[in-house]
């Protein structure tokens, strides 16, 4: 059976915690994932060290020569891969759900080159078969039944990327940024020799930040919350994940809060403005359990009308679609700049996305 993605991954979380003890990896935002070194030799990347869904510490990787033999797990990752790596350099990459449906517009074309993995074959022994020399994959996806660890890897002379900001959602205990995402996205460029590319990406996503934060002067300070449901109980992403740090950046003021909340703790927090995960495979049910279930109907965000999908990619180790996450919450908070913002659009380096959501807010429910 189908399962939303991070369900899977908090649900992994957790399990991990009461059989094993493991906890939580705490590393400082200041350090994730920064360039170290570069020179026309050996170039230098710090990217994390992760084993079964917890950070160990930190690597370096080096790279004599760009990657010619990459596989790409998750669909941000891929994304990256195909903005920055040759068609014929990019061994396979994989996706929880279809990828053909999910990729940005722009990559469709590049990915239909590609050779992409079925679900079962993201296992150490399989990938391993392929002979790849970087892997670039999430931090759920470095367990015992996928690919290990990254020290497996890299004992065997086969390089490891891992997006710092792809925590768990179950756990409040790293501060994630969009600073981590630019330096992501700079490390990029140095690991394909592509610099100037990075820094075209890097810009492109500090304007349309600007774009809001010039707008926001005036905000109000509106009360924001972001939360997916999980059956019996709400995730909720506060301040200290990646998309709290955009609503702060952007002028809205979001609430420091457990990372699993009852309903009960959901009404008390009564937030204005209401954003709703939403995984690839979704097609906007996800709002549904908030806009129909009778007991949030005095919810202000919900009373308002104030209700928006944001999808996942957005928000967990999002690369290129932090841009995404940004214009996703810059135009819920400050609608009436849509016009405008959409006028900055014309042939940036990467799209708005605007126009191709499924699903975009508690009218599209109805």
């Amino acid at each position: 059976m189908n399962m939303n993605k991070s369900k899977l991954i908090v649900a992994f979380a957790v399990i991990l915690f009461a059989s094993s003890g493991l906890s939580g990896c705490a590393i400082s935002s200041k350090d994730s994932s920064s360039q170290i070194k570069q020179s026309a030799a050996v170039r230098e990347v710090k990217t994390l060290n992760v084993a079964e869904y917890s950070v160990l510490g930190h690597s370096v990787q080096r790279f004599e020569k760009n990657p010619q033999r990459v596989i790409a797990d998750g669909l941000g990752e891929t994304e990256m891969i195909l903005a920055f790596a040759e068609p014929e350099t990019i061994l396979a990459v994989y996706g929880f759900y279809n990828l053909h449906d999910f990729v940005k517009p722009q990559f469709k074309e590049k990915l239909n080159k590609l050779h992409v993995l079925k679900r079962g074959e993201t296992n150490k022994e399989f990938i391993l078969s392929l002979q790849p020399d970087l892997i670039v994959a999430e931090q759920c996806s470095f367990v015992s039944k996928s690919l290990g660890t990254t020290d497996f890897w890299n004992k065997r002379g086969i390089r490891t990327y891992v997006p710092a900001n792809t925590n768990s959602p179950g756990k409040h205990v790293i501060k994630e940024s969009i600073e981590i995402e630019k330096q992501y996205i700079r490390d990029f460029g140095v690991i394909f020799g592509k610099e100037q590319l990075s820094d075209a990406y890097v810009k492109d996503i500090e304007q349309t930040l600007q774009f809001f934060q010039k707008r926001a002067r005036n905000g109000s300070k509106q009360r924001v919350m972001i939360v997916e449901n999980f059956g019996k109980t709400i995730a909720s992403y506060d301040k200290t994940k990646l998309v709290g740090d955009i609503v702060l950046k952007l002028g809205g003021n979001i609430p420091e809060t457990q990372p699993i909340l009852g309903e009960e703790d959901f009404l008390q927090e009564n937030p204005d403005i209401l954003f709703v995960v939403c995984s690839d495979g979704d097609r906007g049910k996800c709002m549904e359990f908030f806009l129909k279930k009778p007991q949030f109907r005095t919810i202000n965000a919900i009373k308002r009308k104030k209700v928006y999908s944001i999808e996942l990619e957005s928000m967990y180790g999002a690369g290129l679609r932090v841009k995404d996450g940004i214009e996703r919450i810059g135009l819920a908070l400050y609608p009436e700049f849509e016009e405008e913002y959409r006028s900055t659009q014309n042939n940036t380096i990467n799209p708005s996305y605007i126009d191709w959501l499924d699903y975009k807010s508690a009218a599209d429910i109805e």
